[in-house]
Parts: structure tokens; C-alpha cells; sequence
């Protein structure tokens, strides 16, 4: 880790290739700058720089950092808006935008994109009728996770198709609190006793992933209660048991 006048001064190293578009060189400064300060700031500036190298799915994972780290950053979520909606994720990108809107009612830049983007958010979605495969990445999850949200014993079984071994890289930039509503929804409707523990190994790997200590934060009291619920169905050693009750607050 470097000092925060090495972080800012590569920061600004970067916006100058950005200005003149040299967009690697960019990024690599704002990387230099990271890697001397985590900074709200840097990490919106790579994500820019990473929408204009079309990468979207990194400028998404940065941005959501950014907005992680600064939840009132307005670029950091005008930045994840466009990269959700680079990657056709829009209904997501109109929440995004939406939130823009209650920081800045006035903000005019946001307010066209919103509009741009609203009759593809109003497309009537056709629900689907199998469980999508396994995703390989981050963004698949995103994408099959607006589809399935709906329908919590689909959205679980996809889950659980899931390698444990794959929640970090796949799930531990994106998931947020909805996500575990459903998911413990939708584990409540497909739990038998022959997956009992193959569901309790999942919410205890789902709780090593980055994110989860903030996603789980705002998890309420009715999923809470059907987490302990979930907790009684079957047979379980105190210590998982404890671990459980440890990892989402019960």
C-alpha cells in the first residue's frame, strides 16, 4: 500500500491518458492507484474507462464497488447503470437510475437515459419453463437472475446447481439481499430430506463470499424467521447449526 498522495496522484495520472484516450494506460493508472488506496473515486474512473473499452462486465464489477464503498456516488451508479444496460440487464439499470433520481431530481443526463431505456424495461419478459445451466460468470447470473426472481423454486434449484467451490468468482461481486430473500423462498418450496444438507452447505458457503456481510445486513425480520424455519427441517449438527445462526444474524 502506498501513501494517499501516490493514490491520488496516479488517479490523476490516469484521467489524463482517459482525457486523451489512451484507455489501457488509463486503467492501469487508476490500478496503480487502487493498489495504494481503495478509493470510490479510482474505481468509478476505471469503470468509465473500462465501458469505453467495452468491457462492461469489469466496468460493472467496479462500479458496484464503488457504490459499495460510496452508496451516494453518482457517477459510481450512472457508470453500473451503463454497464447493465451494455450487457441488456435493464430493469436493473432503471433501478440504478431510479436511485440517481432520489439523490438528484434534477439531474438531466439521467433522467433521458431513463427514458431511453423504459420501454425496454416495460418488454413483458416471457417467464422460462426450465432451469437455465449453471452460469460460468458473473453477468449469466445477473442475466438468469432476472428471470428466475419470480419464481423462487427455480431461482433455488439453479442455485444449487451451482458449484460451492465457484460462490466466490461467480457470486461475490454481485449478490445483494433480494437475491438471498428468494433463494431462502425458494429453498423453503423445493427441501426434502435427501437435499436438506446439500441447502445448509449452501447458505454456509454463501456466507464466505465477499459481499455477503453487507447483502446479508439488510436481510428482515420474515427472512430471518424463514431462515430459522429452514434451520428445523431437518436433521443438523449444533455446529453448523451455530455457524448458520452466526453468518445471517439469527
Amino acid at each position: 500500500m502506498g501513501t494517499t498522495d501516490e493514490a491520488n496522484s496516479l488517479r490523476l495520472e490516469g484521467n489524463d491518458h482517459f482525457r486523451a484516450k489512451r484507455y489501457h494506460n488509463a486503467v492501469n493508472a487508476y490500478t496503480k492507484s487502487l493498489q495504494c488506496r481503495l478509493t470510490a473515486e479510482a474505481l468509478s474512473n476505471r469503470a468509465q474507462a473500462y465501458l469505453c473499452m467495452k468491457q462492461s462486465e469489469k466496468a460493472l464489477m467496479d462500479a458496484r464497488k464503488a457504490i459499495a464503498m460510496d452508496p451516494f456516488s453518482i457517477k459510481g451508479r450512472y457508470r453500473h447503470a451503463m454497464a447493465l444496460i451494455n450487457l441488456e440487464l435493464y430493469e436493473m439499470a432503471f433501478d440504478d437510475l431510479e436511485k440517481i433520481l432520489e439523490i438528484d431530481p434534477n439531474n438531466k443526463e439521467t433522467q433521458k437515459m431513463k427514458e431511453a431505456i423504459k420501454d425496454k424495461v416495460s418488454q413483458v419478459r416471457i417467464l422460462p419453463n426450465i432451469i437455465p445451466p449453471s452460469p460460468c460468470t458473473s453477468y449469466q447470473f445477473l442475466f438468469d437472475y432476472t428471470t428466475l426472481k419470480t419464481l423462487p423454486e427455480m431461482f433455488a434449484e439453479y442455485f444449487l446447481s451451482i458449484h460451492c467451490a465457484d460462490y466466490k468468482a461467480i457470486l461475490g461481486e454481485v449478490i445483494e439481499t433480494d437475491m438471498i430473500s428468494v433463494l431462502v423462498e425458494g429453498y423453503h418450496k423445493i427441501l426434502t430430506p435427501e437435499n436438506f444438507l446439500r441447502i445448509i452447505d449452501s447458505l454456509v458457503q454463501l456466507g464466505s463470499v465477499p459481499r455477503f456481510d453487507i447483502a446479508s445486513m439488510f436481510l428482515d425480520a420474515d427472512d430471518k424467521q424463514a431462515l430459522r424455519g429452514l434451520l428445523q427441517r431437518g436433521e443438523l449438527d449444533e455446529a453448523r447449526k451455530t455457524l448458520i445462526e452466526r453468518l445471517y444474524d439469527l
